[in-house]
């Protein structure tokens, strides 16, 4: 199996897992059809699944074209993910078996970005969404910061060199951020520079590992007590335990 990169709109990013000999695809999140359709073409081959993390347009706009083209595609989404079209629905550690793929993925549910959103992952890959980018979270438009942060401590116990698949091309945005928090950290600042060189080049500054999340992500680092200071004085407010830091980190975030 191979995981293929399909860039849809301005910088979202649709996952193909595409099983060479079978000739067998599924997709994560597609937003538009079109892309997905091309590339099904190129390939020649079919979609047998659709699976989804959440119920925003970007991440489910193309289902009803594909399925018009692959009726028998098997569309699968969280238990409580509202949607317009039928699907399978999954919940909270249930296992999924993608015939053809050769593929098993697990279910987390990871609210916070949305109340019913959830990633798919097994100890290789993991696709989340929106709820992680690279140096990154997802905003709250419907889940607390309290349900975000235990989405990202719960992603953060699995395996450290798992490859994180999002679904959007944040990361310089997100790294400009970040800097402006630490802007002496030299960790971070060569961070910054691979990640601009991969952008110069043309190249997606996704999949990445999560190791590199747990070292330079300041939205999964919020225990850490310099970041916390940091903080602190940047808004003027006490930042002195970790979800308090999680709370205005994010909000300083959405008024960056």
């Amino acid at each position: 199996m191979q995981i293929m990169t399909i860039p849809a709109f301005n910088d979202n990013y649709i996952w193909l897992l595409h099983h060479l000999e079978q000739s067998a695809c599924a997709v994560i999140d597609p937003g538009q059809a079109e892309p997905i359709l091309a590339r099904l073409t190129q390939l020649g081959s079919s979609l047998h699944y659709i699976l989804l993390t959440h119920h925003h347009l970007d991440h489910i706009g193309g289902v009803q074209q594909l399925l018009q083209h692959y009726p028998d595609c098997q569309v699968i989404a969280g238990a409580d993910i509202p949607l317009p079209f039928s699907a399978t629905r999954v919940k909270h550690t249930d296992q999924l078996k993608l015939a053809n793929i050769d593929c098993t993925l697990k279910v987390m549910a990871t609210p916070g970005h949305t109340l019913s959103h959830v990633v798919y992952y097994n100890d290789d890959y993991l696709f989340c969404g929106d709820t992680l980018f690279n140096c990154g979270c997802g905003r709250l438009f419907e889940g607390t910061a309290e349900q975000m942060l235990q989405s990202l401590k719960a992603i953060a116990t699995l395996n450290p060199n798992i490859n994180v698949y999002a679904a959007h091309e944040y990361t310089l945005a997100n790294l400009k951020f970040a800097l402006a928090i630490e802007p002496t950290n030299p960790a971070l600042l060569e961070y910054h520079k691979q990640m601009v060189k991969l952008r110069q080049q043309g190249l997606p500054t996704i999949p990445f590992q999560l190791s590199s999340q747990l070292a330079f992500n300041p939205f999964m680092r919020c225990d850490n007590k310099s970041l916390q200071s940091a903080l602190s004085a940047i808004l003027s407010t006490p930042c002195v335990d970790e979800i308090e830091a999680f709370r205005q980190l994010r909000l300083y975030k959405d008024r960056f």
